[in-house]
């Protein structure tokens, strides 16, 4: 719970993962996200242009704070605004075992007051 916390921001005011809580990160390091729609050309120079990316990449986590906390949103900041999938694994592991524990818990209070 505690790791959920600092990652939606209760901690440090700053969220994460993008698209959860007001300050949350809006330029990923996503080449996919960084990129304009078609014709648009798509390549590693799109990510480092300084504006904001074109697409919203919801629920991904980034790299997060150095080891001073702190965080600048820019996509050319691939060591703590990347989106890889060795930590967006751990999160999406992490908020289905709160799910199923939140619905355990439900499901016991059900049989618990069932007639």
């Amino acid at each position: 719970m505690t790791q959920m916390a600092a990652l939606s921001g209760k901690n440090t005011n700053h969220s994460f993962v993008v698209g959860l809580g007001l300050n949350a990160p809006q330029n990923p390091h996503h080449r996919s996200s960084s990129c304009g729609s078609e014709p648009a050309i798509c390549n590693k120079n799109a990510i480092s242009q300084g504006s904001r990316n074109a697409h919203k990449l919801y629920g991904a986590l980034v790299g997060g704070p150095d080891q001073f906390g702190r965080y600048v949103d820019r996509a050319s900041d691939y060591i703590r605004n990347e989106v890889a999938i060795d930590f967006n694994a751990g999160l999406q592991s992490l908020a289905a075992g709160l799910k199923q524990r939140e619905m355990t818990i439900q499901a016991k209070r059900s049989r618990n007051s069932a007639p």
